[in-house]
């Protein structure tokens, strides 16, 4: 903190401030200055984001603390800063602590993010200890990322699936936490409080653009299946077919029951035999285009 810093002026609050306007000044500043919130601007741009949310989080540390409050009004921020009370009994968050906000409980888990580009991708892969707020808030907005950004490409389409459930795995894990509790000494932190966990999955864009794209995929496979039977068939003549409607659906042996056998390939009906009893034209292009296939009713 540098001498001119006064943590009432970091706040905006005045000195006779109440902790509870000092706890609404925080969370509007904390809305303003976090880095999450400047996610898209460069480095240097961030880096100033966090160094001034981390003088907020230390601001408001010592201002809702009535002994190192009390004490700060005696000495002042230059007394502070020269007495090295603002880094007095300070520690970093252990094992059992979020790495944001030092609250508790916590557990650790792994969140993904991926960006689809058609022939390429782009995909971040972090490991994080949070408690509830903070774990929720940040497993929520890369779900909603990757449900919204993931899915353009083959082979991110399928990496985003491995996303997606790993993330709702996470989500799983953070909301089946207790309610945050504070730490009960001075710890070094990004932020004071847990973050807000932020609307639902649910309730933002990404899950019905995924419900869109799933639908348009599952469309698309179960109609390359229905085409599949009379795309993939070279008919023969002696070949026994089944058939539903005005198709063919297969080739099957001539020892089951079938439709009948094909007994000619003509390019017109005229041409077919006197024996022929049905005849095909409407899968023109097996074998060739206009190709007419002349049956005689099998059993």
């Amino acid at each position: 903190m540098g001498s001119s810093d006064d943590y009432y002026a970091v706040l905006g609050v005045s000195r006779t401030a109440t902790p509870e306007q000092s706890r609404i000044a925080y969370r509007e500043l904390a809305k303003e200055f976090h880095p999450d919130r400047h996610s898209n601007e460069g480095d240097a741009d961030l880096a100033s984001y966090a160094t001034h949310m981390s003088l907020i989080s230390e601001a408001y540390e010592v201002l809702a603390d009535e002994q190192s409050r009390k004490h700060y009004d005696q000495v002042g921020s230059v007394g502070w800063q020269t007495s090295g009370e603002s880094t007095y009994a300070v520690r970093q968050p252990n094992a059992d602590e979020c790495m944001f906000c030092a609250y508790h409980p916590v557990v650790t888990a792994t969140l993904r993010r991926n960006v689809g580009m058609v022939f390429l991708r782009k995909h971040a892969v972090f490991t994080v200890r949070a408690c509830r707020g903070c774990g929720m808030k940040l497993a929520r907005d890369m779900q909603n990322s990757t449900l919204v950004l993931g899915w353009l490409g083959i082979i991110s389409f399928f990496a985003n699936v491995v996303a997606v459930l790993g993330n709702a795995g996470a989500i799983l894990k953070f909301s089946r936490l207790d309610d945050p509790s504070p730490p009960t000494d001075r710890v070094a932190r990004p932020i004071a409080e847990p973050s807000y966990q932020g609307r639902s999955i649910f309730l933002r864009s990404g899950i019905y653009i995924a419900c869109v794209v799933l639908s348009i995929a599952v469309i698309a496979i179960a109609h390359s299946s229905a085409n599949t039977g009379s795309a993939d068939n070279h008919w023969a003549v002696s070949d026994c077919v089944s058939s539903q409607g005005h198709y063919i659906t297969s080739v099957v042996s001539c020892s089951v029951s079938h439709f009948g056998m094909i007994v000619a390939l003509e390019t017109n009906q005229q041409y077919c035999p006197q024996t022929t009893t049905n005849y095909f034209t409407e899968k023109s292009q097996d074998p060739s285009p206009g190709t007419v296939v002349c049956i005689v009713s099998g059993g």
